[in-house]
Order: C-alpha cells, then structure tokens, then sequence
C-alpha cells in the first residue's frame, strides 16, 4: 500500500503494510530514535508524537491511519523557538534525569500548549498523564512545564502564534493515494459485503491485542479496513432533543462538543490518557464490548440507540440488546456500526466514580453512574449502571423503579432494600486487576455515596 503524508515538514510517500506500527515506521525506515520504544501499549507516553498537532501514541498508530496527515518529531521541532524555551524550562527546574521519557514528555507539553496556551497545573496533569518516568516524581516536570509556560508566553507569543497560524494551513499530501484510506460510507458498505475486514477506527485496543512485538507488524486476521477519517462517522448533531454521534467521533473530540452533557464527559475524562483519547473512538469502545468498558455504563443508562449499516439496509438497536457479553456482540460481518443515538437530557443531580490503578490505565476496576430528575419534589426518574463488575453492564429499571414517585427522604428508606438487590446483581471476578470481593465492596459503597449525594 502506498501512503502519502508529511514528515517534519516534508511530504513522503512510502510502501507498506498499512497495519505497521507507525513506530517501527519512523524508528527503523527514518531513523527518528528520539520516538521510543517502551510499553508499546499507549501507556508510558515514550513514543508520543504530534499528528495534526495532536499528541498521539505512535505505537498505536498503524500506516494505514496516517494517509494525508502530518506528523512531527522531537527531530523537527526542536529546531522551534518554542522547543529551545521548553527545554530550557526542563533544565531549570530539574525535570530530566536519564532522559529516556523526555522525549515524550516534551511532545506531550508540546500538544498541550497547541490547545491550550495558557494551561493551569490541573490541566498540565492531565496532559502528562500518558508519560511515564521511572526516576523520579513528577512534581519537577510539572514545575518545567509550568515554567515554560510563562516563558513561552512572555518570550515569544508573537511567534507563537504565528507557528500556530501556519501549521493550521499547512498542505499535506491529498493526492489519489490518501483516498485508500478515506474512502465513502458506500465504498466501505461495499466492501463489507464483498469480503471479511478487521475494521480500524481508531484501533488502539486491536494495535495491543493484535501486537508483534518492537519491529513486528501486528497479526490481524483479516485484512485492516481504515474508517477513522469518514467524515460521515465524524459527526456530532443535536436533532429532536437526541444527540447523534458519529462512531468514529474521538473521545477527546466528545470532551469538547458542547452537545454532550458533563457527567458523560467525566466519566470520558476519566478515561485512558490524553494521547490516548486522541485516537481512541466512542464506537470502539462499544465494539469492544468490554466489561470494563468505560463509555458503557452511561450509554446504559440512558438507553442509548446504536445505528447498524450494511449495503442494503439499516437497523436500529437498544445497547443493551447489542452486548451480548465480553468481546461479543450482535453484529453481523456485514454491518458497520455509523451512529450512537442518546437523548439531550440533563438530570439534577449526577454522579460518576471509578476505581482503577493510575489516571493514564484504560482499564477500570469498577465503576459506577447514577442520574436522578425531580418534579415538584418528587424522584421523576432515575438511572444507575455499574461498569466492570459483570459479564456487561449491570442496570435494573425495576429497581429504579422503586425510587421514582418517592421524596428524597422516602427514597432513603428504601436505600438498604436496593442495596441488597444490586448485591446480588453485581457478580465480580477475581483477576490480575482486582478481586472480586473489592469490587463488589466498591460498588455498594459507590452506591451508598451517591444515595448521600442526592439526599443532600
């Protein structure tokens, strides 16, 4: 396969395989080693680059993503006014050590400062929340980012701004070879019917679970089909009072859409790393069909509609008619799932929690949502969903059923009730991750802080 795309700041054009790695790709075909090689899972943040001037993990980046984009280095832009400011910073409040991770780090501040030019340390936390440093704590790189902050600002915004103004208009290749890749819903449609595919959007659990290894391509089964830039699966719209997401819309992108309602964005928020949700989509996510899914729990509880295509038709389905367990659901090798379809309502009181290992692990522990509407004073509905304690999702609507109608101090009184019977619905394992013990004890104790929550 050929693909065209630019390089620091100079168009390319390479054949391969389009499931390589883009790590291996620019390590070993371009020998840009400040890209390193570390847990090859999106987790430690080494091998972080800027595509479109985001901050992407480059080890869950394969070619076939990458047609038409434009991607820098720590080779390119350290040659940047704004490199030399940050790298002073670093130096001066003592961030780097072995500098294995600096790379990344850099990179990531990097993609940080080209959303958000004037971040507070709350922010530059979450933007670092993908890197890893095994030397040291990370108060001192929060300190050289904050440091290069204030001097970027002060020192150079002109030119700041002015790379900013560039890079936007900067060409990339959108020649006859970019369009393998961004092909129309009907061609996809088309080739869904003619043969079976390993359907990509953003692919950064296929990339872990399909690995080879440093320098070895992934092991897909079928031959990869590239859906993360139709831009018909892009979209984000408000119609009726229901909002129709796109399935290969990003999680980040979700974080930013003003349609989409905050408890939701918590829970996305609370999700992997920066570079991460970057790439990852909303509809890979459901595709998955984790446990431990984190979109899961709020889609359950508001019933959300997923749109399934195939050449000839469409159907329309309940989420939790989808899931069948993990890793399975109902779709049909023909089908693409296009749009998830969830009402525009905001609910009084929201609650979201989650248990796991670090900010920057995709995988939660356990993990509960809980919305809640009143009416002259009085529970007109409720939603609860736990995540990760079950085969999928754990919702009852005849226990939130005995919640609705009541006051908040009749709700109370049938606290212990309910808890009882979400006992016995919340059905744990033990794994390297948790026991199933803790997770159960979490999850009553999640539901009792939410039924505190509410009562106040």
């Amino acid at each position: 396969m050929n693909i065209e795309f630019q390089l620091n700041n100079k168009n390319e054009m390479i054949e391969v395989d389009p499931s390589r790695r883009l790590l291996d790709i620019l390590r070993d075909d371009f020998g840009l080693t400040s890209v390193k090689e570390g847990c090859g899972e999106g987790e430690c943040g080494a091998c972080i680059i800027l595509l479109d001037g985001k901050a992407v993990n480059s080890c869950l980046l394969s070619a076939g993503m990458i047609a038409g984009k434009s991607i820098l280095t720590l080779e390119k832009f350290n040659e940047t006014d704004e490199y030399k400011l940050i790298e002073k910073s670093f130096l001066e409040a003592g961030s780097v050590q072995c500098g294995f991770c600096t790379s990344g780090m850099v990179m990531s501040t990097a993609g940080l400062l080209n959303v958000n030019s004037n971040p507070n340390e709350t922010e530059i936390k979450e933007a670092l929340s993908g890197n890893l440093c095994r030397c040291t704590g990370y108060q001192m790189i929060i300190e050289g980012v904050k440091l290069a902050v204030e001097k970027i600002e002060k020192e150079i915004p002109l030119v700041k701004s002015q790379s900013r103004k560039e890079e936007k208009n900067k060409e990339v290749p959108s020649k006859q070879n970019v369009k393998l890749q961004r092909k129309s819903l009907v061609e996809i449609l088309n080739i869904l019917d003619d043969r079976d595919v390993t359907i990509i959007s953003g692919g950064t659990d296929l990339m872990v679970k399909n690995a080879g290894g440093s320098g070895v391509k992934p092991k897909f089964k079928n031959e990869p089909l590239f859906i993360g830039a139709l831009e018909e699966l892009k979209q984000i719209k408000l119609i009726d009072n229901e909002i129709h997401i796109g399935s290969a819309v990003t999680l980040n992108e979700l974080l930013v859409n003003e349609n989409i309602s905050e408890i939701f964005k918590k829970s996305i928020s609370e999700m992997a790393s920066f570079p991460t949700r970057n790439i990852a989509t909303i509809g890979g996510n459901i595709i998955n069909a984790s446990p431990a899914g984190d979109t899961l729990p709020f889609l359950y509880a508001v019933d959300a509609k997923l749109v399934l295509k195939n050449k000839n038709n469409e159907r329309m389905i309940s989420i939790k008619d989808f899931i069948l367990g993990p890793g399975k659901t109902i779709i049909n090798s023909n089908e693409l799932l296009t749009e998830i379809i969830i009402p525009a309502k905001i609910y009084d009181v929201n609650y979201y929690k989650k248990a796991g290992s670090r900010k920057g692990m995709t995988l939660s522990k356990a993990s509960m949502i809980g919305m809640i509407s009143f009416e002259n004073n009085l529970v007109s509905d409720v939603r609860i969903a736990f995540g990760a304690v079950a085969s999928t999702v754990v919702r009852s609507r005849e226990l939130e059923e005995k919640i609705i109608g009541k006051t908040n101090q009749e709700a109370q009184s049938v606290y212990f009730d309910i808890c009882g019977e979400y006992e016995k619905l919340i059905k744990p394992i033990d794994d390297s991750r948790s026991s199933k013990k803790y997770r159960k004890d979490v999850c009553l104790n999640m539901l009792r802080d939410f039924f505190v929550k509410f009562d106040k």
